[in-house]
């Protein structure tokens, strides 16, 4: 074990106790993972140490304060903060099967059969985000962290 985590004064970070070997399995995960944002590792380390809120989301802030004060004491050493504007979405890329139809006025039962799949290959997926952001009012932004589904549906 790092002798810089063998002698802390003391294991506690905002307010939780943490083992020493969970500190040294911290340490191992930020050097294993070079190349993630620090919000990345954040999360990944609050999946690996099973800190979630009550609601089931990953205690994200926490994550950062612990990681930032394990930084501070000179265990862990964290990417750079990124600047504003790194890591943006890419805008999406929009093709002929999107571009606008004539408007359809029929209740739902004339247009029988209708069906919903899930968009579970990416250029399903791709695909499902062009409808999202050309015809929802909101429009598409990709899903990250804990808004993940199951199946990765980024633009890539």
């Amino acid at each position: 074990m790092d002798p810089r985590i063998r002698n802390l004064a003391s294991t506690t970070f905002g307010g939780e106790r943490l083992s020493r070997p969970a500190i040294a399995e911290i340490q191992e995960t930020v050097q294993f993972f070079p190349e993630l944002s620090r919000s990345e590792l954040a999360r990944t380390v609050c999946e690996q140490m099973g800190w979630h809120t009550p609601g089931g989301a990953t205690r994200l802030a926490f994550g950062l304060r612990m990681l930032g004060e394990l930084e501070r004491l000179g265990i862990v050493r964290l990417p750079a903060k990124r600047g504003p504007g790194q890591g943006r979405q890419k805008p999406l890329q929009f093709d002929h099967r999107t571009a606008p139809q004539p408007t359809l006025q029929a209740e739902l039962g004339e247009l029988a059969p209708v069906r919903l799949e899930t968009a579970s290959k990416p250029a399903e997926a791709a695909l499902w985000n062009q409808w999202v952001q050309r015809y929802h009012p909101l429009g598409y932004r990709q899903p990250m962290g804990a808004h993940l589904p199951g199946t990765f549906f980024g633009n890539y």
